[in-house]
């Protein structure tokens, strides 16, 4: 196996790993709850911070077909507007009126 193999299994391994532990999560309290999405994000930070990597590696690109890097395309087409609708949704429910407005006249904050 080679090297560029070889450490790829090992980075699967361990996002799989890290999948059955965020999986398992349950958050305690409010605070504890802060701290597991924080994990989350810094995750899809990663993540994403890896495949750019790879991407901007000529090499390693010229090595997959059009077919291949279409079916990425499309799976992370798919997951960007997953996540666009989540943030939408989250938005709509939770930050909204989160604060009150400022510039409403007295007594009606």
């Amino acid at each position: 196996m080679s090297e560029w193999n070889k450490n790829i299994v090992q980075i699967r391994d361990s996002i799989k790993q890290l999948r059955a532990q965020i999986e398992s999560y349950e958050p305690r309290d409010r605070l504890d709850a802060v701290s597991k999405v924080a994990e989350c994000l810094n995750f899809m930070r990663q993540t994403n911070a890896g495949w750019l990597s790879f991407l901007g590696n000529a090499t390693l690109v010229n090595g997959l077909d059009e077919e291949s890097l279409k079916d990425i395309f499309a799976r992370f087409r798919m997951m960007t507007l997953e996540r666009i609708d989540n943030d939408v949704d989250c938005i709509d429910r939770y930050m909204l009126n989160l604060v009150p407005r400022s510039d409403a006249p007295a007594g009606e904050q």
